[in-house]
C-alpha cells in the first residue's frame, strides 16, 4: 500500500482499511500506529457487522494439551452481561471457524458460589443457563481458572458439571484477561497469537512490545481467520 501524502495516523488506517474493503488487502495489523487511531477508523468504516469487537488472545501452555484463548484483554473495559454474550460469541465463532468440534467455554470468577455482592458470578451464571443449543459448545460458571483448566482441580473441589478443560476463559473484565495474560507472557514464557474479531475482517492487534514470535504467530493466524480456514 502506497503510504497518503497525508502522512497523519488516520490517513494511514484509512488508506488500510480501504485498501482491506477494496480487496487489495486480506486483513488488518497495526504496527506503530496507536491503536486508538486505528479502531477508531475501524469502526466508522464498513468492516463494521453490528457486533461489537472483542480481542481473542490464543496461548499454547505447557502441558495444557491444546490452545487456550483468553478474552478479552484488549478492547472492552468493563463488559455488562449483553457485552460478555457478545465477546463469547465472537470467540466462539472463531473457534468454530477453525474447526473445533466441540468448544468449552469456561466463565471465570474469584468464586464458584453465586453472590450479588460479586457481579460476575451472577452473570457467569446466566450465561451458563442461556439457550447453547444452536452451538457446538459447551458453556460453565462461575468457576476459578483452577477449575477451568484442571480435571484434578474439579474433582479435588467436588465440582460435577459434565465439562472438559476449557478452550475458551471469558474473563470477568479487561484487568483479568490482560494481567492472565501477561502473566503466561512474561512468568511463563508462553507462545500467544491475537486478534481482533466482530468485524468483517480480522484485525491482528499485538504491542509493540511483543516478541517477534507472537507478531509472527499473530499474522499467521490473521491469515487463517481471513481466509475462513
Amino acid at each position: 500500500i502506497v503510504e497518503p501524502e497525508d502522512a497523519s495516523g488516520e490517513a494511514c488506517a484509512r488508506a488500510a482499511i480501504s485498501a482491506v474493503v477494496n480487496g487489495e488487502a486480506d486483513f488488518l495489523m497495526k504496527g506503530a500506529l496507536n491503536t486508538t487511531e486505528l479502531l477508531k477508523q475501524v469502526v466508522r468504516s464498513p468492516l463494521m457487522t453490528g457486533a461489537p469487537l472483542s480481542h481473542a488472545m490464543f496461548f499454547e501452555p505447557a502441558h495444557y494439551g491444546k490452545l487456550l484463548l483468553v478474552t478479552d484483554g484488549g478492547m472492552n473495559p468493563a463488559p455488562d452481561l449483553e457485552r460478555k454474550k457478545a465477546i463469547l460469541i465472537n470467540a466462539a465463532n472463531l473457534l468454530l471457524m477453525i474447526k473445533y468440534e466441540r468448544v468449552y467455554a469456561a466463565c471465570v470468577s474469584g468464586s464458584e458460589v453465586v453472590s450479588e455482592k460479586i457481579p460476575s458470578t451472577v452473570d457467569a451464571k446466566i450465561l451458563a443457563e442461556m439457550d447453547w443449543s444452536g452451538w457446538d459448545m459447551t458453556v460453565y460458571g462461575p468457576v476459578g481458572v483452577d477449575l477451568a483448566i484442571s480435571a484434578e482441580s474439579r474433582a479435588h473441589k467436588g465440582y460435577s458439571a459434565d465439562v472438559e478443560n476449557a478452550d475458551i476463559l471469558l474473563m470477568p473484565n479487561y484487568e483479568a484477561a490482560n494481567c492472565f495474560g501477561k502473566a503466561l507472557t512474561y512468568f511463563a514464557g508462553t507462545p500467544s497469537a491475537g486478534i481482533v474479531v466482530g468485524a468483517s475482517r480480522p484485525i491482528v492487534l499485538v504491542s509493540r512490545a511483543d516478541p517477534a514470535e507472537t507478531k509472527c504467530t499473530s499474522l499467521a493466524l490473521g491469515a487463517i481467520a481471513a481466509k475462513g480456514e
